[in-house]
C-alpha cells in the first residue's frame, strides 16, 4: 500500500465504486493536493470520511505505532 496514504492507495484498498465516491468528496472538501490530517478527517459530518480515517488508522498508523 503507498504510503504516505494518498488518491493511489484509496484506488487500491477499496472497490472503484466506494474509491471514486471517496476521492470525490475528498476533492470537493478539500484541495486535490492538501494534506488532511486523519482527526480532522475523523470530524467529519460524512460517514465515508469518517470510515477512510478508521481505516487509515488501523491499517497504516496503529500496526507502525505497535512496532515503534
Amino acid at each position: 500500500m503507498p504510503v504516505p496514504f494518498n488518491l493511489t492507495s484509496i484506488k487500491k484498498c477499496f472497490p472503484d465504486e466506494i474509491s471514486e465516491q471517496i476521492i470525490s468528496k475528498l476533492i470537493s472538501k478539500y484541495d486535490k493536493n492538501t494534506k488532511i490530517p486523519i482527526l480532522e478527517l475523523r470530524k467529519e459530518d460524512n460517514d465515508l470520511l469518517k470510515m477512510l480515517a478508521d481505516f487509515i488508522y488501523e491499517k497504516v498508523f496503529l500496526g507502525y505505532t505497535i512496532k515503534q
